[in-house]
């Protein structure tokens, strides 16, 4: 929940470069999906984590989770990406609230 995408970036591509990018089965579906060799070598592009890392206000937000169910889905896996010092109850709570899935506080 980062509207700076070079601050989203360093917190999220962590998350992506291990474990995913470590593992065959999930580098080969990334390009079956159509990214390159080179968007998931190494830590990964700004374009894959960009594409793997909602990050921006809470409506950007909302509308990239929407876009899933759009194209189709019937359920979205959410993770919480945050850096070493945040607050997991407050970032989950305040995604709770984005997503419609927990009244306002």
């Amino acid at each position: 929940m980062e509207a700076d995408p070079a601050k989203a970036r360093a917190v999220g591509r962590p998350w992506v470069v291990k474990p995913y990018l470590g593992l065959t089965n999930y580098t080969s579906n990334l390009q079956r999906l159509g990214f390159t060799e080179q968007d998931v070598a190494g830590e990964g592009s700004d374009r894959l984590i960009d594409a793997l890392v909602i990050s921006g206000d809470g409506a950007t937000i909302a509308r990239r989770f929407e876009e899933h169910h759009q194209a189709g889905a019937d359920h979205v896996a959410v993770q919480l990406v945050a850096g070493p010092d945040a607050d997991l109850d407050v970032g989950l709570s305040r995604l709770g609230q984005i997503l419609g899935l927990s009244p306002a506080s």
